[in-house]
């Protein structure tokens, strides 16, 4: 099938052609997707969008396709590269079945440079030689009608002779590839390995290339663990300090056992290397494809998004280690995240598209999802750790266990840590945060503690910054919100349902700040004192039905949950107290603050009204 595509005036293209048959010689059926910069800006400061150019293969298996040459004079960026994703089938059966499920097709992603001269090139000469992993290659098809000669280019200056490669397709590839080089067609019968100028190649680390199958049988914690590390080593040595791990659509199982303390300090199936306080931090993303949809309550099935990391090991507390996490960094059992060391790993971890999937049988042991308590920095962009339970068959977490679908850097750490997107089902503790925390949405169900505020819990010292949410939804869990020691947090709103516990639970009351509680509530649970404002944002102000004048002298705590101007009047009353502090008036308003209480002495009753302000 033949593609073609209108271009700006002055443009170089290329008119790339290709073929597919299996072993046998039959035609392969499916499409490429050819995707360049978002934009690119032509001679004269023009900027177009340049969009992914999809191109399906015909009856023959062959596709020709004009695309924009990577050299073209005076575009900016230089040097840049197309992006090749292969999705091949065998049969039009299996190319709808493909559709319902990928991992029934033969997809490779990989990046080529398309210079301007020769005008025509067959992929099979520059698409990279992966024989050895099973997957379908081009081939070069039957010889085409002959075209109209091209414009001759400028001669380049003759590079360096490296070693003679192996053929490829009839094309003899020179030169010995290093990380992040690409193929590049230097003529018709020629290609030699380059690395791409402006190319952001050299710094992603695909799962698949290190040997990672995701089809949800074979163990891939080697393969990803190697690719982790070799990312980590490329962004360091670079002196680039980012590098990105990428874990193509598919379910990746992680049967192993963890890694446990030595380099890592820490308890985690797919340990992230530890960077000194003292060098430059480094950030390392880890970009999946899936979203952060909840499973629905009648679903019979347990939720599956995009890239999943489904890990099938449990095991019981660690002292020595700490909790054990799917994908984590150093613990406070080693010093990490907690103590008056303030000792941090050195790294922003950026998660992306990420799905954690566990068991939901506690019976063996646990196993947290992501752990960043003792991370410097943390950003988590759009992640889920769901367990193998459907909703159904959900059976709650009890409290027993110590593990988490998220845990955020702990106190004294680096100040940025964000979460844009998170939701969790079926964890002991849905969430942990804790100071310079910003979260925009978050979501938690079958939690025993929906979000867990932290302020001093494993750390020695008791001054803390502010944590922030904007908006949490927690339904069916025992507890919604649970606060530790010396928390100080702001949620704006806490919107919950079937919560058979607490709504907001402060044993201590030594934290401060303020939530705003919503949703599906017969009565507010906030079984302790505590010093947080709680303001039930489903109250309207105005008149509100008065209780009952307590006893002379009993201390009367709020029902209302906000603010509340009461008005004594008549009886005989000699004191007033709000909140434990004498007025030293007898009638009148008195404002009486969200949750707190109110305490009249008298001899003869007297009689109060109340508005909600």
């Amino acid at each position: 099938m033949t593609t073609t595509h209108s271009f700006p005036p002055g443009i170089s293209t290329v008119t790339l052609t290709g073929r597919y048959l299996d072993p046998e010689g039959t035609p392969l059926q499916g499409s490429l997707v050819f995707t360049p910069p978002a934009t690119l800006t032509l001679p004269g400061a023009a900027t177009i969008s340049a969009l992914p150019a999809r191109v399906a293969l015909d009856q023959n298996g062959q596709f020709a396709v004009s695309l924009i040459a990577t050299d073209s004079p005076g575009m900016s960026p230089a040097g840049w590269t197309y992006q090749v994703e292969e999705s091949l089938y065998a049969s039009a059966s299996v190319s709808a079945a493909a559709a319902v499920d990928p991992s029934l097709s033969a997809q490779r992603t990989y990046s080529i440079l398309l210079p301007s001269s020769p005008s025509t090139v067959d992929l099979s000469q520059i698409a990279p030689h992966t024989a050895y992993s099973g997957q379908y290659l081009p081939v070069v098809g039957p010889a085409g009608p002959q075209g109209p000669a091209g414009a001759v280019g400028p001669q380049g200056p003759q590079g360096p002779a490296g070693p003679v490669g192996p053929g490829l397709g009839g094309v003899t590839a020179s030169g010995t590839p290093t990380a992040g080089q690409v193929l590049t067609a230097t003529g018709g019968t020629a290609a030699t390995w380059q690395t791409p100028t402006g190319a952001s190649d050299p710094s992603v680390f695909s799962v698949r290339a290190f040997g990672a199958v995701g089809d949800g049988v074979a163990d891939d914690t080697a393969a990803i663990r190697s690719a982790i590390n070799a990312a980590v080593a490329w962004a360091v040595s670079s002196g680039r300090f980012d590098c990105t791990v990428l874990f193509p659509e598919a379910t990746y199982l992680l049967s192993s056992p963890p890694v446990k303390g030595g380099a890592t300090a820490g308890n985690a199936l797919l340990p992230i290397p530890v960077i000194a306080p003292t060098a430059s931090k480094v950030t390392v993303r880890f970009k999946g494809t899936g979203s952060t949809a909840l499973p629905h309550w009648q679903q019979t099935a347990p939720e599956i998004n995009g890239t999943v990391l489904k890990a099938t090991y449990q095991e019981l507390m660690d002292s020595t280690n700490g909790e054990c996490s799917v994908l984590g960094g150093p613990t406070p059992q080693h010093g990490y995240g907690q103590g008056s060391t303030t000792l941090f790993n050195n790294v922003l971890v950026v998660v992306d598209g990420i799905q954690v999937q566990v068991k939901g049988n506690h019976s063996s042991g646990f196993i947290s999802a992501f752990d960043f308590r003792g991370m410097a920095e943390a950003h988590v962009i759009s992640a889920s750790a769901f367990t193998d339970q459907s909703p159904t068959s959900m059976v709650w977490p009890n409290g027993s266990g110590f593990d988490w679908g998220l845990a955020m850097p702990f106190p004294a750490n680096n100040a940025l840590c964000k979460v844009d997107s998170f939701s969790v089902e079926g964890y002991t503790y849905g969430a942990f945060l804790a100071e310079h925390c910003v979260v925009t949405q978050i979501q938690a169900v079958y939690c025993y503690n929906g979000l867990v505020a932290i302020g001093s819990f494993e750390q020695s010292g008791t001054a803390q910054h502010q944590l922030m949410v904007v908006y949490a939804c927690v339904e069916a869990c025992t507890n919604a919100l649970l606060v530790t020691t010396t928390a100080r947090l702001y949620v704006a709103m806490l919107d919950v349902e079937n919560i058979t516990g607490a709504h907001v639970r402060d044993p201590d009351a030594t934290s401060v700040g303020y939530v705003g509680l919503c949703g599906i509530i017969s009565a507010i649970a906030v079984p302790n004192p505590t010093k947080i404002k709680i303001e039930y944002l489903d109250r309207a102000p105005g008149v509100f039905a008065a209780p009952a004048v307590p006893a002379s002298g009993a201390v009367f705590q709020s029902p209302a949950w906000r603010d509340a101007m009461v008005c004594i009047s008549g009886g005989t009353v000699t004191g007033v107290a709000v909140d434990g502090v004498a007025t030293g008036l007898t009638s009148g308003p008195f404002l009486l603050p969200s949750g707190r209480t109110i305490a009249l002495t008298y001899t003869v009753t007297p009689a109060w009204t109340w508005t909600l302000l």
